[in-house]
């Protein structure tokens, strides 16, 4: 939790001997599950989208694609 809102975190960078979160994924409180074995662990109901991962900008529109030449 961050600020009272739950979270992913799906990537670590190391600053200056100090370990920092990046790549936050934001996650609906009702989709998730506390571990019955861990109270540090929650299981999450849904698909999360890893935003390094997302593709940047609208998709390819009419026009945008090359036509092939003979």
């Amino acid at each position: 939790m961050i600020g009272g809102k739950p979270k992913a975190l799906l990537g670590w960078i190391n600053m200056g001997g100090v370990r920092t979160p990046i790549y936050l994924c934001d996650l609906e409180r009702e989709k998730l599950r506390q571990s019955h074995t861990s109270t540090h662990t929650f299981y999450y109901d849904d698909v999360t989208v890893d935003p390094r991962f997302e593709a940047i900008g609208p998709g390819p529109q009419a026009g945008d694609l090359p036509s092939s030449v003979a």
